[in-house]
């Protein structure tokens, strides 16, 4: 279900599939909001996780994007994060020493200490 979102000093919110308008002083109320008009004006119960809200404001894009590149921030440190160990791992085990794992992988040699023990 995909409700559109207004915002005029609140959040005014429209729900075509039954109707109903709801409003909410923040976004995070917006959900459970639509989910009591829904219910109340069809009869039927309905999850929030099946309620999408449209945000129609000046910069809702940009904020879109700025989540997607959060999101992608941090696949790509928690790839970091395997990568640097399994690299920490195989150089201890081949003989280098632990400041020079930490030279060659770029973190400090303390945390190449906590990640071989």
């Amino acid at each position: 279900m995909i409700a559109t979102v207004q915002h005029d000093g609140h959040n005014l919110v429209a729900i075509p599939e039954c109707g109903g308008a709801t409003f909410a002083k923040r976004l995070d109320q917006l959900t459970d909001r639509v989910k009591e008009v829904v219910e109340l004006m069809t009869g039927r119960s309905i999850a929030t996780g099946d309620i999408v809200l449209q945000v129609e404001v000046p910069g809702s894009e940009l904020a879109k994007q700025a989540k997607a590149a959060r999101a992608a921030a941090e696949r790509a440190a928690a790839e970091a994060a395997v990568s640097t160990a399994q690299a920490v791992q195989v150089l201890r085990r081949n003989g280098l020493s632990t400041r020079d794992v930490a030279e060659l992988v770029g973190i400090s040699h303390q945390r190449v200490s906590q990640l071989t023990h």
